[in-house]
C-alpha cells in the first residue's frame, strides 16, 4: 500500500517500504520530484495524479526529476509518464532528469525521442543542481528524501 502526505510545504510524499516519491512546485513554472527505491507501476500511476495537481494550469513548465537513487523500475512505469508528458507537450518546454543508472538513462532517451528531444539527462548532480538553480529552484530541496 502506498501512503500519500500532504507536506506542510504543499509539497506531496508518496511512500511505502520500498520507494519513497517527494514532489513540489518550487515555483509556478517549476516542477520538481525525487524518488528513492522502485520505480513500480502504481508510484507511476500517483506521481501522474500528483503532477496534474501540481503542475500549472496555464503557462510553460518544466519539470525536474532526481531519479540518482531509484535503481530500476517497472516496465509500464516510464511508459505511464510519458504519456503524461506527451499530453502537456504544448506547454512542457523541458524535462531534466538526473540518473546514476543506465536502465533509467535507457528508459529517458526513449523518452526523450519520443517527447520531441525536450528531456535533458545529467549524470552528475552538481550539473544538474545549478541547472535547477538557474531555473530558480532550491537544489537542497533534493537532499530530503532518503
Amino acid at each position: 500500500m502506498i501512503r500519500r502526505e500532504l507536506l506542510p510545504s504543499g509539497g506531496r510524499m508518496l511512500s511505502n517500504e520500498r520507494t519513497q516519491v517527494r514532489l513540489w512546485l518550487e515555483k509556478p513554472s517549476l516542477v520538481a520530484w525525487v524518488i528513492a527505491g522502485h520505480g513500480a507501476i502504481e508510484f507511476a500511476r500517483m506521481v501522474v495524479a500528483e503532477l496534474e495537481e501540481l503542475a500549472p494550469l496555464q503557462g510553460d513548465f518544466v519539470i525536474f526529476n532526481d531519479t540518482q537513487r531509484m535503481p530500476g523500475y517497472d516496465p509500464g512505469f516510464r511508459s505511464i509518464l510519458t504519456e503524461w508528458s506527451a499530453s502537456k507537450r504544448e506547454r512542457l518546454t523541458a524535462i531534466h532528469i538526473l540518473t546514476a543508472s543506465r536502465m533509467v538513462a535507457m528508459g529517458a532517451a526513449v523518452a526523450n525521442m519520443m517527447l520531441g528531444g525536450n528531456v535533458k539527462m545529467y549524470s552528475d548532480r552538481r550539473s544538474f543542481e545549478e541547472q535547477f538553480a538557474s531555473a530558480g529552484g532550491a537544489p537542497k530541496q533534493f537532499m530530503s528524501v532518503a
